[in-house]
């Protein structure tokens, strides 16, 4: 039997396609696209950060959390004014624009009363006021999400970035005066780029075809559904030998292909492209918002005892006991997701507000000025 989750899909879905006599059970929570182009990746990944910040918004809009209901104009006007002053941002407040618009997007959403004075604010291109916000929230006693503020990068004095991966590392190490941040993600980069093909080997169509899907999917100005597919691209820059995987599928594989429709990490289009290429298998669809079953909410339930219990019970047992296309109900997005995950494109913890646990919110909130 075969499970796989998130690239575990290709892996197994691989082994099932190239080996289907010696797969008995089959599941594939998660799934990448079954097929090997980069370009068609990037887009349905790009598209998929979208639509889950698009349906935020537009829950936010249409509910009760949101205190303006035109949210979408006000994030993305505040992003393009952030933008325009993204150096004073980094020389005053250590801000890049991005962290920036998290920051104030968060406070948006969060507080009723000052999202209007805010969004007021950002209409009328009033960028000092907006400053001064940003400066009293990171004052001891308005301290917000202080983790986002952008760190130091590594120099010849302080290597600190590099020694989160080497522990070994020491100012001299490669060589003296080095500056590099190792990838957490370099080792899956390197597969990436070996089982994808139709990467990009001109640098000038690298950066167009990025730019073009900044255009296309914007994220209501935030720009944040570029950032993942700029890696995944990335790793097949230049890549000099790939070597590309059968495409996945099998017509007689029996099994369940589940994923979440508003999965941030392997889009859900992908899912069900999986599920076209397995034409056996049975199709298990949760409306959570997160990467796996084993992190859905669904109505209040998480892990064993809500969608996933089905493929649980078919790995346990051998035999699938939910018809073809079931679709597990799910706690509302703006009740397990906060703001910064939506927009950071993380998966939500499940808080039942707009910030988690660790987050040190004022319970009044900042003024704009005096």
């Amino acid at each position: 039997s075969v499970y796989g989750i998130s690239y575990g899909t290709t892996v197994m879905g691989t082994y099932a396609t190239v080996f289907p006599n010696h797969v008995n059970l089959l599941v594939l929570d998660g799934s990448t696209c079954p097929d090997n182009d980069i370009v068609d990746w990037i887009d349905v990944l790009a598209r998929s950060m979208n639509q889950r910040i698009d349906y935020f918004i537009a829950s936010c809009e249409f509910g009760t959390q949101c205190g303006r209901k035109n949210m979408r104009s006000c994030v993305n006007k505040l992003n393009n004014l952030l933008q325009g002053n993204a150096k004073d941002l980094m020389d005053t407040l250590s801000l890049s624009p991005a962290k920036a618009l998290i920051i104030t997007t968060v406070v948006v959403f969060a507080y009723e009363d000052i999202s209007a004075v805010l969004c007021d604010a950002t209409e009328e291109g009033d960028y000092e006021s907006i400053k001064k916000l940003l400066q009293a929230l990171f004052e001891p006693q308005g301290v917000i999400l202080k983790s986002l503020q952008d760190p130091d990068v590594d120099s010849h004095s302080k290597p600190t970035a590099n020694e989160l991966w080497f522990p070994q590392s020491k100012e001299d190490w490669p060589f003296s005066g080095y500056k590099m941040k190792a990838s957490g993600s370099v080792c899956q980069d390197i597969i990436f780029g070996q089982d994808k093909t139709f990467g990009p080997y001109d640098e000038d169509l690298y950066v167009k075809t990025l730019m073009d899907l900044n255009l296309k999917y914007p994220g209501a100005g935030t720009q944040i559904p570029m950032f993942s597919p700029q890696q995944w691209y990335s790793a097949t820059y230049y890549w000099p030998e790939p070597t590309p995987l059968s495409p996945i599928g099998n017509s007689r594989l029996t099994g369940i292909i589940a994923g979440q429709v508003y999965d941030p990490a392997t889009p859900y289009i992908c899912t069900q492209e999986m599920r076209e290429n397995f034409k056996s298998a049975t199709l298990l669809t949760s409306r959570s918002v997160n990467h796996g079953l084993n992190s859905a909410f669904d109505q209040g339930m998480r892990g064993g005892n809500g969608c996933i219990s089905h493929y649980q019970r078919y790995l346990e047992q051998g035999y699938i006991d939910v018809p073809d296309g079931t679709v597990c109900e799910s706690d509302a997005i703006g009740d397990v997701c906060t703001i910064n995950e939506i927009i950071t494109g993380q998966g939500c913890i499940g808080t039942h507000g707009f910030f988690d646990d660790d987050d040190t919110v004022p319970d009044d909130p900042p003024v704009l000025s005096e």
